[in-house]
């Protein structure tokens, strides 16, 4: 038991040390998680915010090439399609193109449009509904068939708009809340710390003078009186120390004695 309590208490310097270096990386791991649900949640809306921008153009652009085909009007040859493709580009800056692609291939555009729509948005419409988003290196796309009298797919709308930017807006975020994240967990180590070695100073001193008391078994014990210990400790040490010295007495006395006949003979 006495090398026990020894182990327990022979580093008391250290208590505040431990205890709030385990509170801390508990909290660390809390806010951690936290500033990840953040992270997740926030890209996740601001993806589904900048597609719903662009889907309400590619939407407005079907309405009127719908309206044309209603009354025999192709894409090609809708004089209101061009202008409101190059009005509805000027409203969003991260517009990279906008093209409409009909059954035989021909193309209204607005900027560059991507050869990779142009060849396979037939096979791609069989399989969607309303819409499907795609992404490139430099886009995200937004693909929407639309139809004819006969509601037959003939064609579709792709709205480009800039990959970069989204990611540099993210990237932006995610380095924000990162340094928010160090900062709360500095303030919370100051605070965990200090907290720790204010509330615990006393029972450091404690221990610091229990540990004195059993390392310091050659010199006449002392009384102990703790408040935070409590008396069956303190009792517990002053009579193990008090053991300790009649027992460091006895055993100098048989070796005094042990040697005291050589010392005759030899005289």
């Amino acid at each position: 038991m006495s090398i026990l309590l020894y182990e327990k208490i022979q580093a008391p310097e250290q208590l505040w040390w431990r205890i709030g270096s385990l509170l801390l990386l508990v909290i660390s791991f809390v806010l951690i998680l936290i500033s990840f649900l953040n992270y997740s949640n926030y890209r996740k809306n601001y993806l589904e915010l900048n597609q719903t921008r662009y889907l309400v153009m590619a939407k407005d652009l079907r309405q009127t090439i719908e309206s044309g085909l209603n009354i025999g009007i192709s894409p090609a040859e809708n004089i209101h399609l061009r202008p409101i493709m190059r009005q509805l580009a000027a409203t969003q800056s991260a517009t990279r193109f906008i093209g409409v692609i009909d059954e035989n291939g021909i193309v209204v555009q607005q900027g560059e449009i991507a050869d990779a729509a142009k060849t396979t948005w037939k096979v791609q419409s069989q399989h969607s509904e309303e819409f499907w988003h795609t992404t490139s290196a430099n886009t995200f796309q937004i693909n929407m068939p639309f139809s004819n009298n006969f509601n037959l797919r003939v064609g579709i709308i792709v709205v480009a708009y800039d990959r970069p930017t989204i990611e540099n807006a993210l990237q932006g975020m995610l380095h924000k809340l990162a340094w928010d994240l160090l900062v709360a967990i500095a303030l919370c180590a100051g605070f965990i710390f200090t907290g720790c070695w204010l509330l615990t100073r006393k029972l450091a001193r404690e221990l610091s003078q229990a540990s004195n008391a059993i390392t310091d078994l050659g010199n006449e014990p002392q009384r102990l009186n703790f408040g935070l210990l409590g008396e069956e400790v303190s009792a517990g040490i002053d009579v193990f120390a008090s053991h300790s010295k009649n027992l460091t007495d006895e055993l100098a006395s048989l070796e005094h004695n042990s040697h005291s006949p050589s010392i005759k003979e030899a005289a």
